[in-house]
């Protein structure tokens, strides 16, 4: 198999240097083999992502659960369990269990996968631009100041930083997301979707895929015209320009998809 693509590799090669001509066939062909190693390493992560779900969705929410059900149980004397149960009463059984300190931390690492990608992201664009850009911001990708267009990482980074810097209550942001939490109540995991989550980050990851995908053709520009055409580049730049409008992708009726309650 992999004899059959290096040959297959090796006559691309020659195709594009004889359709271009030989600087241009090299400029073409190598900007085509980076983006095939983009795509490459965006189904890795999107593998990654499903291995993800699978562990925590499959296996450890259920087991999880199960264990600390299991030994509180055997550690509450019947006193304390009737005390729970009249305390219960007066103030509402709390959603938040005890497994939730553990299978919460599934949303601290989906969040984490979002930064870690854009930075291998910006790190893969500055290599094959050899630039030394430190933030998306400074190639068009303005995630801070895009408020709409990427409304579902904003909540996800809020998800984030209620459990790791707010002890598992929700942050003020949060509740614009989830009307229903409060303040004063720890979140659970019963208050989201993580199989959804992980399906919005999988949308997100293969945007970003075709984001620098166009932006490296455009950045690439005076080199790449003569094979490509002005047409083309304008509009290449004109697709990259939609795709990052501030303007939520989601209609009314699917804003809240995400939403339990």
């Amino acid at each position: 198999m992999i004899l059959d693509f290096t040959k297959r590799m090796i006559e691309l090669n020659k195709a594009s240097n004889k359709q271009f001509g030989k600087k241009n066939g090299e400029i073409f062909f190598k900007s085509l083999m980076n983006n095939l190693l983009l795509i490459n390493r965006t189904n890795q992560i999107l593998q990654e992502l499903d291995l993800f779900k699978n562990i925590f969705v499959d296996s450890i929410f259920s087991l999880t659960r199960d264990y600390y059900e299991l030994n509180f149980k055997k550690e509450q004397t019947e006193a304390e369990k009737e005390l729970m149960k009249e305390v219960y009463k007066i103030i509402g059984e709390p959603n938040h269990n005890f497994s939730d300190e553990i299978t919460l931390l599934f949303y601290v690492g989906l969040y984490h996968k979002i930064e870690n990608y854009e930075n291998e992201i910006l790190q893969f664009y500055n290599t094959l631009n050899e630039t030394n850009h430190k933030e998306l911001k400074s190639i068009g990708i303005d995630i801070p100041n895009k408020k709409k267009l990427f409304n579902d990482r904003d909540r996800l980074r809020l998800i984030s930083n209620s459990i790791k810097h707010n002890n598992y209550y929700p942050k003020k942001e949060l509740i614009k997301f989830y009307p229903y939490l409060k303040v004063d109540q720890k979140i659970s995991l019963l208050d989201f979707k993580p199989i959804e989550d992980i399906e919005l980050i999988k949308a997100y990851i293969q945007y970003f895929n075709l984001l620098i995908i166009l932006k490296n053709f455009t950045s690439k520009y005076e080199k790449l015209k003569p094979i490509l055409g002005e047409e083309n580049f304008e509009e290449f730049e004109k697709i990259f320009c939609d795709l990052i409008r501030d303007e939520s992708y989601k209609d009314e009726n699917s804003k809240s998809t995400y939403l339990v309650k």
